[in-house]
């Protein structure tokens, strides 16, 4: 797949995560974090969106922690991105939510330890 290809691919999942079945969101998720940066980009995405419903960014978090224990994106490249949206995750008063992006905080590892400032 050339890169043109891949990123059409990345779109047209991408609006896939807005879907209202969970399954189809879940989908796409597996998909996108195949994908590497890419999908990883958009899939963080989710969680900055104020229309993605809570439901979509719970399963975003998950994503992004399997993203990296499974060891689908480069660390190096894309990880301060992924825990700075972790992070503003756990500011939120959903407990759902704090706990995805905890779990996936832990699947990151030792790389979110004291990652701000």
């Amino acid at each position: 797949m050339t890169p043109e290809e891949q990123l059409q691919v990345v779109e047209t999942l991408a609006d896939s995560l807005k879907d209202p079945a969970s399954d189809v969101r879940k989908g796409a998720l597996h998909c996108l974090v195949g994908l590497g940066l890419d999908g990883l980009a958009r899939i963080i995405d989710v969680l900055g969106d104020d229309h993605s419903s809570l439901d979509s960014k719970v399963e975003a978090v998950q994503a992004i922690g399997i993203a990296f224990s499974e060891g689908k994106v480069d660390k190096s490249k894309i990880v301060k991105e992924a825990i700075t949206a972790l992070e503003d995750c756990l500011g939120r008063e959903n407990a759902a939510l704090s706990e995805a992006a905890v779990e996936a905080l832990g699947d990151i590892g030792t790389q979110a330890i004291g990652s701000k400032g």
